[in-house]
């Protein structure tokens, strides 16, 4: 991985070929297991993943179409992972010390990427819903199971973000989070807050259409099931 041009050193007709080019340089992986190799390299990951960020934020009309799935294969390539095996099966989010993710320094910036460019004016959900799908938003809450809750809380906050711009997958949403949450009694107060995140998306949807300011949260979102003792 070697340093290239800053996106604001080029002019703006060869901005959208080096915005791919410096997403699919982040799609390499380093090793974080031992602090002391590819410094450099992780250097130029974490100084280039920065980059995008601001240029997301700052820019406008810089989400081309060709940017959406290049977007989502760096974002994909970085988190979708084999999460290392816990050290105590038994893992209880709310009782037990986690174990943390030592590739933090890269993948919360992926993340930041990532709601940057869902948070974006420019994003158009025509075009995102190409790249994210029902397989795309089953491997985001496989992620769940990090034991690294400043993970967990980016997670929770980008599918927050999904439900609110893909109108079609918000069933499929709800009943996998049910399926996956409701396997484990423990984490029932995770579920709970993810549920409290999406009501709030049903209730500004449906006051939008009704002009009403009525708070109650919508019946479809609350679980009808529970998970055996």
């Amino acid at each position: 991985i070697n340093i290239i041009l800053f996106l604001t050193d080029v002019t703006p007709s060869e901005q959208e070929e080096l915005f791919i080019k410096k997403l699919r340089q982040c799609c390499v992986a380093f090793d974080f297991m031992d602090p002391m190799a590819d410094l450099k390299g992780k250097e130029i990951k974490r100084s280039t993943l920065n980059e995008l960020v601001e240029y997301i934020t700052a820019g406008r009309g810089v989400l081309t179409e060709p940017v959406y799935p290049e977007t989502i294969k760096m974002v994909s390539a970085n988190l979708f992972r084999t999460l290392p095996p816990s050290e105590n099966p038994d893992f209880d989010p709310e009782e037990d010390d986690p174990t943390l993710e030592a590739s933090w320094p890269h993948l919360q910036l992926v993340y930041e990427v990532f709601l940057r460019f869902l948070e974006s004016s420019d994003f158009q959900p025509a075009i995102g819903k190409k790249v994210i799908d029902q397989k795309f938003v089953l491997q985001l809450l496989d992620l769940f199971d990090s034991e690294d809750p400043r993970e967990r809380d980016f997670l929770k906050t980008v599918l927050h973000r999904i439900y609110g711009k893909f109108l079609g997958l918000r069933a499929f949403i709800r009943k996998q989070i049910n399926n996956i949450f409701l396997r484990e009694k423990k984490r029932e107060k995770e579920r709970d807050e993810l549920w409290k995140k999406l009501g709030e998306l049903e209730i500004e949807r449906r006051n939008a259409l009704t002009g009403s300011s009525n708070n109650a949260v919508p019946a479809t979102n609350t679980p009808t099931t529970r998970a055996r003792p």
